[in-house]
């Protein structure tokens, strides 16, 4: 499983968005995806790239 990144600038949406990817990775068939699908400006897959433009620092 890849690292994934939380931007936590607001922290009630950083948690309603993890809650949601998490929910998005959980397979069931009743699921509603749209409300499943976290925003990919909060949660995103962790690159290297981004410690370069400054999205994330270490």
């Amino acid at each position: 499983m890849p690292w994934v990144v939380v931007r936590a600038d607001n922290k009630k949406i950083a948690q309603l968005n993890v809650i949601k990817d998490i929910l998005n990775r959980v397979e069931c068939p009743e699921k509603d995806e749209h409300l499943c699908t976290p925003d990919p400006n909060v949660v995103f897959k962790y690159k290297r790239s981004l410690l370069k433009n400054g999205w994330i620092t270490p």
